[in-house]
């Protein structure tokens, strides 16, 4: 309930008695009495620079995983074209075999 560093309490005012009482509180609600407890300040910063540093994060995130996807169908498509320089497999031997002479 306090902490060990500063002795403050954690988002609520507590007499001597202990009992919890808002931030924004004179006194206890329960006892009247005026010795509360100093709360801790919120951390710094607020939840829309967490939001835009979440997202950043998740678009950079995205984008290596695009290039690794990218990366890999171009491997892929140049072990392809190195192994079939005519393109589709079949289309070069139906080619060949359905050519009629003219002579």
């Amino acid at each position: 309930m306090f902490c060990g560093g500063c002795r403050s309490s954690f988002g609520v005012k507590l007499c001597p008695k202990l009992h919890i009482n808002p931030v924004e509180m004179k006194y206890c609600l329960v006892c009247g009495s005026e010795e509360l407890s100093k709360p801790h300040r919120r951390p710094r910063g607020n939840r829309l620079v967490v939001f835009f540093w979440l997202l950043v994060l998740t678009l950079v995130l995205i984008a290596i995983a695009h290039l690794i996807a990218s990366s890999i169908v171009d491997r892929q498509a140049k072990l392809e074209s190195r192994c079939f320089p005519w393109g589709d497999r079949g289309v070069g031997e139906k080619q060949w075999l359905t050519r009629k002479d003219s002579a």
